[in-house]
């Protein structure tokens, strides 16, 4: 008798602890190697770089901070931009190729990704920053 698909992804899911384990151990290798900065990364070649099945991978990062690969990733990139030199926050040209260099395939992406973690574009960013700088 085949199984229902609920059934079988119950067998494959990790208790809360195994999850917080798990997602702060990929958690901390994403960044310590600093996976998020290559454009072609994916869910699939994270599991071979952790050592961990999809299935796990997926469960431990929405687990761990509340968001699907992508967003992790994403979030990941916008924090490491914002550790850019003052000189790239303060020009918007700038500031996307700060994007291009931590893995972001394309403005649309960057500019979604931005206003999701900043709740603002980035030329609205770039302008507030500037205000605030010069006081």
């Amino acid at each position: 008798m085949l199984k229902r698909k609920d059934q079988i992804s119950e067998q494959f899911t990790l208790s809360p602890e195994r999850l917080k384990q798990l997602a702060l151990l990929v958690d901390k290798e994403v960044r310590r190697r600093k996976y998020f900065l290559d454009p072609q990364i994916s869910i699939t070649s994270l599991c071979r770089k952790v050592g961990t099945n999809r299935s796990y991978l997926s469960q431990a990062i929405s687990f761990g901070c509340g968001a699907n690969f992508c967003a992790y990733i994403n979030q990941l990139r916008i924090e490491e931009i914002m550790c850019y030199d003052k000189r790239v926050l303060t020009n918007e040209e700038s500031l996307y190729d700060a994007a291009l260099a931590c893995g972001f395939n394309s403005r649309r992406t960057f500019y979604r990704a931005f206003m999701h973690e900043m709740g603002m574009l980035p030329a609205d960013f770039v302008a507030q920053y500037k205000r605030l700088s010069s006081i």
